[in-house]
């Protein structure tokens, strides 16, 4: 897939938003499902904000690096 804008980012349907971003997160695409819900992201800052509160928030410590 080529690279996205952050506004086609912020414009994929949920679907596509799982699709596209679902291994973000190795083998946990419930993490992009849950990152969704903060749509828009303004930049790469804010989107890894997400991912990262959502490893700190809901994996176990046994799944983080």
């Amino acid at each position: 897939m080529p690279s996205l804008s952050f506004a086609e980012v912020n414009r994929l349907t949920f679907e596509e938003f799982i699709t596209t971003i679902s291994n973000a997160i190795e083998l946990c695409p419930w993490g992009a499902e849950t990152i969704w819900t903060n749509v828009p992201f303004s930049d790469i800052h804010n989107l890894s904000s997400a991912f990262n509160k959502f490893i700190d928030n809901h994996l176990p410590e046994s799944g983080k690096c």
